[in-house]
């Protein structure tokens, strides 16, 4: 049996033989005698400077002396990563991580012993002094406070809590006695590659590569993870039923910033599984009408400490709409499929653990309050008195697999949605790739 071009993976690689978003590009600070030059990833030579885990950042300190004075004992350039608590009125800034490097007078080893070594350049003229350090990945705090563990490195943090985490790099002269030293700060941007942990399944990367439909669980049930809960309820008519929801998300459950997420819901029920069979379509097409269940994404930012700070937001809302080429007949169990996507906003950072930081983001379903024709009936259950009734942990992530195509849209626009369901959804635009996304 021979194979087509569509029935072979597409090429995929680990993000290790590709660490970075975007090419280098050239940033310029000047004081009076020196001029600074780095590379980072930003889109623009005037941005903040931007670094990902793994980058080098390298750069040179150019001075320009014409006496022998001018030259400084030594030129250290450092990076440092800190974190600011801002409560009580006043920011307390204490750093969590530090690399430092000294390019003049250059560090020389002669065979067992390495020294500081004192060169005679010219005096007069431009003198030139390259330097790099790398970002690494995990490190451990500094002042641990009897906590040793490591930790990734954590992403540029500035949100609603009281507390933030910040980078800058310190090119620092030391003149020696009696004259003044002098330190020059640049902040940056700090981000880690957060990728996905495995490949999406080959049909999926078909679907979304040519505009097909997207395969549903009942076609490609590996490529979903799932969970049921029943939906107790009472209707107009006083019959009470219970119908069983499924939501199933695509897999791996890491989603890019600006891109859809994809899933799927079911609605379903067995004939004899409930007093009022009689009634269980009807509750079922409540159920299943785009109002009633609500799918969004939750961001959970939690600050550990004396006088715990949580603070959580919507940050995106799903759109749904019936399938109807999937319905079954009512002899073989009543079962209503929806489609689901939901449009993430683009700025969202990857989630992290960074005492005394948590950034975590979850999907969340929800019946909503005010169906006309079904009320939620009280349970002895936490889950349903005012809390989700389905809650999944997600990843976000800032890089795709070299070789995936990206989620096309396929929500129809609300302008051209009718009463009626629609039955058929293919993607509205071809796949599209950002400037953080592999190439």
């Amino acid at each position: 049996m021979t194979s087509s071009p569509h029935d072979v993976a597409p090429p995929y690689e680990s993000m290790s033989s590709y660490p970075y978003p975007r090419p280098l590009l050239r940033h310029t600070y000047t004081s009076k005698d020196a001029e600074i030059e780095i590379g980072s990833h930003a889109s623009h030579p005037g941005s903040v400077p931007i670094f990902f885990t793994g980058s080098v950042v390298a750069g040179s300190v150019s001075l320009r002396t014409s006496a022998a004075a001018d030259m400084p004992k030594s030129i250290v350039v450092k990076i440092e990563g800190c974190g600011a608590d801002h409560t009580g009125g006043q920011s307390l800034h204490e750093p969590f991580w530090r690399l430092s490097t000294t390019i003049y007078p250059p560090f020389v080893s002669r065979g067992t012993t390495s020294s500081f070594e004192t060169i005679h350049r010219p005096v007069h003229g431009k003198h030139v002094f390259p330097f790099s350090l790398q970002i690494p990945k995990t490190i451990t705090p500094l002042n641990p406070r009897g906590n040793s563990h490591q930790y990734d490195l954590p992403p540029t943090f500035t949100d609603q809590l009281a507390y933030s985490i910040h980078y800058t790099m310190f090119v620092e002269f030391k003149r020696g006695l009696m004259r003044l030293d002098e330190s020059i700060q640049i902040r940056f941007l700090h981000f880690p590659i957060a990728r996905p942990g495995r490949p999406m399944s080959l049909l999926r990367c078909n679907a979304y590569s040519r505009g097909l439909p997207l395969p549903p669980p009942s076609v490609e049930p590996g490529d979903y993870t799932s969970s049921i809960i029943p939906i107790k309820g009472r209707l107009l008519n006083g019959a009470t039923v219970c119908v069983q929801c499924e939501l199933c998300l695509t897999q791996p459950t890491a989603y890019l910033p600006g891109k859809p997420l994809h899933f799927f819901l079911k609605l379903f029920t067995s004939p004899g599984t409930s007093q009022n069979d009689a009634f269980l379509g009807q509750a079922i097409d409540i159920l299943s009408a785009p109002a009633s269940i609500k799918v969004y994404m939750q961001r959970h930012a939690t600050l550990s400490r004396a006088g715990h700070d949580h603070v959580s937001e919507i940050i995106a809302t799903a759109t749904t709409w019936r399938l109807r080429a999937l319905d079954t007949e009512p002899n073989e169990g009543i079962e209503r499929i929806m489609q689901g996507e939901m449009a993430l906003p683009p700025d969202l950072l990857p989630g992290f653990v960074f005492p005394p930081l948590r950034l975590e983001y979850r999907v969340n379903l929800t019946i909503d309050a005010h169906v006309p024709g079904f009320s939620i009936l009280p349970t002895a259950s936490p889950a349903q008195r005012g809390s989700p009734l389905l809650s999944y942990p997600v990843t976000i992530i800032n890089t795709s697999l070299i070789g995936e195509p990206l989620p096309p849209y396929y929500a129809p626009h609300p302008q051209h949605v009718s009463a009626r369901d629609v039955q058929h959804i293919t993607p509205r635009s071809p796949p599209r790739r950002s400037l953080t996304e592999s190439e």
